[in-house]
């Protein structure tokens, strides 16, 4: 990227964070009422382009010089080093010396319609990654010259890269979609939070998920608020996206069909009395058939080497027997998920009633899902399931 376009590139992220940032303090279209509200993404879409004569070594790369290997001109047909690829800052380019292949990888934020290429010289087709031939994509057979493989320009389309020829010169033309977060984390004070997303109106509607635990990932509906806000020389539209957090580390993933994902995490701390209020989080199965009696709270604040007793009563028939089981899973920032499971406590079931404890010894931040007696039937299968009944989180301070 040339220093101006980098310059360009750090004016607009400022002027969108502060149009965020005015947003935020109650402008148009907040929707959730009594609802913290923050700056999250920018999504838009980085214009480039580069300029090339047949046996020149120079070329404009966004304006500013490049050398190059020529373009050249073989059998009426036009064609570039691959090399051009990579300096241009499109793709990658591999040499694969044994199968005299070249390989060519556009990075995901261009997106052709054919990212990954194998190319083989006096070969009229290319390949894809996994060997297959592509037949059907005909084009004049690439070959080598002094020591480069050189394809046909007319190919560059089917890997992103718009070609354009005018006044003796051709012209490629790709988009980088980019992304960036206001901040990769985030601590809250409140449980309504809604995140905005600011994004290119070429670009597809972004999307949320928040993580669940144990690699378990759920979407959330947005809602685009305005359309239209122009913001240095682009056009832009604001998405919402309203979710209530549970209390610890928050993981989501803003997700884009063309700019990729970034993930970010939000943590909510409800402090002492709000944590005394919050209910043992149950989910659709088990509302009816479970009720917990210890904890009292879905959050509880514990010293390491401290026990945890769970305690409740199945009120369904259905299981009357059996074991609960206590999956415990400890919060992993570089995953950004509840991915390392620590340990896992089986809770036998008598006369309905349930009681156990767990210790955490360990510093950090914790998600223990309750897990039913297998009473479920499976389809297809001799062996009843387990039901997830439900959840509570916990934070250790120290280390024991």
């Amino acid at each position: 990227m040339s220093k101006a376009q980098t310059g360009i590139i750090t004016m607009l992220l400022v002027v969108l964070l502060i149009a965020l940032s005015a947003f935020e303090r109650g402008g148009a279209g907040t929707y959730v009422e009594g609802a913290q509200s923050k700056a999250g993404a920018v999504m838009w879409l980085e214009q480039h382009e580069l300029t090339m004569r047949p046996g020149s070594g120079e070329a404009l790369l966004d304006g500013e010089s490049l050398a190059v290997e020529p373009l050249l001109v073989h059998q009426g047909r036009s064609y570039v080093a691959i090399k051009t690829i990579e300096q241009a800052g499109a793709g990658s380019v591999y040499w694969d010396a044994a199968k005299r292949q070249a390989i060519i990888q556009i990075k995901d934020t261009v997106h052709g319609s054919l990212d990954r290429l194998v190319y083989e010289a006096g070969t009229q087709h290319p390949y894809r990654g996994d060997g297959t031939a592509l037949e059907e994509l005909r084009m004049p057979p690439p070959f080598l010259y002094e020591g480069r493989m050189y394809i046909p320009v007319s190919v560059l389309p089917a890997q992103g890269i718009a070609v354009d020829w005018q006044d003796g010169a051709l012209t490629w033309r790709w988009s980088d979609k980019r992304m960036e977060l206001a901040s990769d984390q985030v601590v809250v004070t409140g449980r309504d939070y809604v995140l905005t997303v600011m994004y290119q109106q070429e670009l597809r509607t972004p999307q949320l998920v928040m993580a669940g635990g144990g690699g378990s990932w759920s979407a959330l509906d947005g809602q685009v608020l305005e359309r239209g806000i122009v913001q240095s020389e682009r056009k832009f539209n604001r998405i919402d996206f309203r979710m209530q957090l549970q209390p610890g580390p928050n993981p989501i993933e803003v997700r884009s069909a063309q700019a990729g994902s970034r993930t970010m995490e939000i943590y909510w701390d409800p402090g002492s009395d709000t944590a005394a209020e919050l209910p043992v989080r149950l989910y659709a199965e088990g509302e009816d058939r479970v009720q917990i009696a210890a904890p009292t709270s879905g959050y509880t604040r514990l010293a390491a080497g401290e026990a945890l007793e769970v305690s409740g009563r199945i009120l369904h028939s259905d299981p009357s027997e059996g074991e609960v089981s206590l999956a415990v899973w400890r919060f992993d920032r570089a995953a950004m998920d509840y991915t390392e499971r620590m340990q896992e406590a089986k809770l036998s079931v008598q006369d309905g009633q349930f009681s156990g404890h767990i210790l955490l010894e360990e510093g950090g931040d914790y998600l223990i899902q309750i897990i039913s007696p297998k009473y479920m039937e499976m389809s297809g299968q001799e062996e009843k399931g387990a039901a997830l009944w439900g959840e509570l989180r916990a934070v250790v301070d120290g280390a024991k």
